[in-house]
């Protein structure tokens, strides 16, 4: 597969238990996510999430997502990515022509592959 980012070729990289990751409250959706590196960039991603159909991609995203936000901010490992500034990134990546925009607009709809 293809990196999204740079066009460069990806690599196997590890995989993700979901039976029981999030206590395996998804594994009926997703057993394991393989994760793919590019060996040009370093761009890492869910293979099996980007080829996941677009409708049981937003599904499952939006369960995950919500059991997350619930939980109180004392009980969480680790706190949400830096959204603004994985924003302002893709902004700067796109409007300095290193990614197209027709990904940029995939990234605003969510998971299950890039939309073009």
């Amino acid at each position: 597969m293809k990196c999204i980012i740079c066009d460069r070729e990806t690599k196997y990289y590890f995989t993700t238990d979901f039976t029981t990751h999030h206590q395996g409250k998804f594994k009926d959706q997703l057993d394991k996510s393989e994760f793919y590196k590019c060996i040009n960039c370093g761009f890492t991603f869910s293979k099996t999430l980007y080829e996941m159909p677009y409708e049981k991609w937003c599904e499952l995203n939006l369960k995950a997502h919500t059991l997350f936000e619930s939980q109180h901010l004392d009980s969480r490992l680790s706190n949400q990515p830096p959204y603004l500034a994985q924003a302002s990134m893709i902004n700067i990546l796109a409007t300095n022509n290193i990614i197209q925009n027709n990904l940029v607009e995939s990234s605003q709809n969510g998971g299950g592959g890039a939309v073009k």
